[in-house]
């Protein structure tokens, strides 16, 4: 699936590959924070040693940095997403996530960021149209 870019995505993913030397996927940028989507093999280079690129990706954004992985298929995607998965289920373009309670505020992160970029990111690269959390 293409994504299209803005301008302010570009000129972060084009930082992004200047400072860890890995090209993203994707980019999306909200209130407190920047998610890059990068294939499974560039996570620990686009890391850096002791999380060293995440530190200056942060001072450089101002921001929260995360990082997704994007797989071969949204379920291997979001397992990765929630490593905390119990159990999955994906009809009609809806992935249902089981969880344990505990993990939930995490999962869903502050204002609803991580949910809604995890959404998003499904959309985009998989064509899913939702993702619900149960416990």
């Amino acid at each position: 699936m293409n994504v299209k870019l803005g301008t302010e995505e570009i000129r972060s993913v084009s930082l992004f590959v200047k400072m860890t030397g890995v090209q993203p996927k994707d980019c999306l940028i909200t209130e407190g924070a920047l998610f890059f989507v990068l294939d499974p093999r560039s996570m620990i280079v686009a890391i850096g040693k002791s999380g060293a690129n995440i530190k200056k990706l942060r001072q450089a954004f101002g921001k929260n940095v995360k990082l997704f992985a994007k797989y071969e298929t949204a379920e291997e995607t979001i397992r990765h997403m929630v490593p905390t998965v119990k159990a999955m289920k994906i009809n009609d373009g809806v992935a249902v996530i089981s969880i344990p309670l505990e993990e939930k505020s995490k999962v869903i992160g502050k204002n609803g960021n991580n949910i809604k970029s995890m959404k998003e990111v499904l959309r985009r690269h998989f064509a899913l149209k939702d993702l619900k959390i149960r416990v």
